[in-house]
C-alpha cells in the first residue's frame, strides 16, 4: 500500500472538464491519423493529429485508443 506522502507527490491535479469525451473511432493512414470523438454527449468531432480544434488536440493514437490534449491536461481514451 502506498503511503499518503508518496501518493500526494505522484498525483497531478487535473482541471475539471466541462464536457465528457467519448472515443468512437480511429482512422489512420501512412501520413495522418484522425479520431472521431463525441463531446458533451451530443456533438461529434473529427480530430486530426496535431491540429487544435475547440481546445482539443489529438496527440497520439494506438490500437483502440487515443490521447487527446485539452488545455493543460490530457485524456487517454479507449474506443467505447
Amino acid at each position: 500500500m502506498t503511503n499518503t506522502l508518496t501518493a500526494q507527490a505522484a498525483t497531478r491535479a487535473v482541471p475539471d472538464l466541462n464536457r465528457d469525451l467519448i472515443l468512437l473511432g480511429i482512422f489512420t493512414s501512412q501520413s495522418n491519423a484522425r479520431a472521431l470523438v463525441q463531446t458533451g454527449g451530443r456533438t461529434l468531432m473529427t480530430l486530426a493529429l496535431g491540429i487544435e480544434q475547440n481546445n482539443l488536440t489529438l496527440i497520439e493514437t494506438g490500437d483502440g485508443w487515443a490521447t487527446i490534449q485539452e488545455n493543460s491536461g490530457s485524456h487517454r481514451l479507449v474506443i467505447a
